[in-house]
């Protein structure tokens, strides 16, 4: 009997103890999931993937009405800056376009309309066969009630804001609209030499062989379309020498992508800005490294993409 006594004794410390851990989490609510209004100080702290998936359950649907999903390429893009919507930047470290899909339908299956979706396309995000993330779908909401994930996630949070490692975690990388302003850890030191160097590498005209990946991005595009939503898919401005050495085939996959577009009329737009009279290719200013953007670049393209949604307003 007096085992039994502390067993339960036991059970009910332990079932006290969870409950008022969930409750202490919901209180904080760093995903902005049960507070009245979630349009505040909501941001990334780390665990990007598990964060913005998280966000798309309510602060995104309730806060945004536009969507950038891309991978690194588009991620420290500024979508303040884009003209007519409130847009969020979703786009991933490293994301193919499985994860995008996943975290697209986490937003849409809360009951987001987005009036308009923006993906950066470039062979990297359908390079590569990955599925979506089992792992997080499986950790879900119930997560943000307490988890090892929610843990890291306060870790960070507290690193970031007391400023304890800012060369590793500055306080304001991210912004509360998504962005990831990684500029200082991709920047190499001599672009030009960089580039040139990259030029070189033929991985790139084996990612955009992937015919599996363009039919991965045609599930997400019809997806995308049956929400009502507007679309514009911009090929990612590349430089001009990387361009050049691989343009065969990025012709023919960019064309690819052009035919699975033009199926739904002008509810879908497809655009190639390395074919862009701005060019934003030939300026190595433009970038940091061999394909992501510096600040001077960031602002051109954002003039490109304002271009193409006037279009289609």
């Amino acid at each position: 009997m007096k085992n039994e006594t502390y067993f339960i004794i036991l059970v009910m410390a332990c079932l006290l103890g969870a409950l008022t851990v969930a409750g202490i989490n919901r209180k904080i609510d760093i995903f902005g999931l049960y507070r009245e209004n979630p349009c505040g100080n909501i941001t990334v702290y780390g665990e990007e993937r598990y964060t913005k998936y998280l966000h798309m359950h309510r602060y995104v649907p309730e806060c945004y009405d536009g969507l950038l999903l891309g991978a690194s390429l588009s991620a420290n893009i500024d979508p303040s800056q884009i003209q007519g919507y409130r847009v969020y930047n979703a786009s991933l470290m490293g994301a193919r376009i499985g994860q995008l899909e996943q975290l697209y339908s986490a937003g849409v299956d809360q009951g987001a309309q987005f009036e308009v979706v923006i993906i950066g396309i470039h062979p990297y995000l359908t390079g590569v066969n990955e599925n979506p993330d089992a792992h997080l779908a499986e950790k879900g909401l119930q997560s943000a009630w307490g988890s090892l994930s929610l843990l890291r996630v306060y870790a960070f949070a507290l690193i970031r804001n007391l400023g304890l490692w800012e060369s590793k975690f500055p306080r304001n990388q991210y912004d509360t609209n998504g962005r990831n302003n990684y500029n200082r850890f991709f920047q190499v030191a001599d672009v030009e030499t960089h580039i040139r160097e990259k030029a070189k590498d033929k991985e790139i005209r084996t990612l955009a062989e992937n015919e599996e990946g363009i039919h991965s991005l045609s599930r997400l595009v019809k997806k995308i379309n049956e929400s009502g939503s507007k679309l514009l898919l911009y090929f990612h401005p590349l430089p001009r020498e990387i361009y050049r050495a691989n343009q065969g085939i990025l012709t023919n996959y960019w064309q690819q992508i052009e035919q699975l577009t033009n199926l739904y009329g002008n509810q879908v737009i497809a655009t190639d800005f390395n074919a862009h009279p701005a060019d934003v290719g030939t300026n190595s200013e433009n970038y940091i490294d061999h394909g992501h953007l510096s600040p001077q670049g960031q602002q051109k393209l954002i003039e490109l993409i304002n271009g193409r949604l006037r279009d289609i307003r």
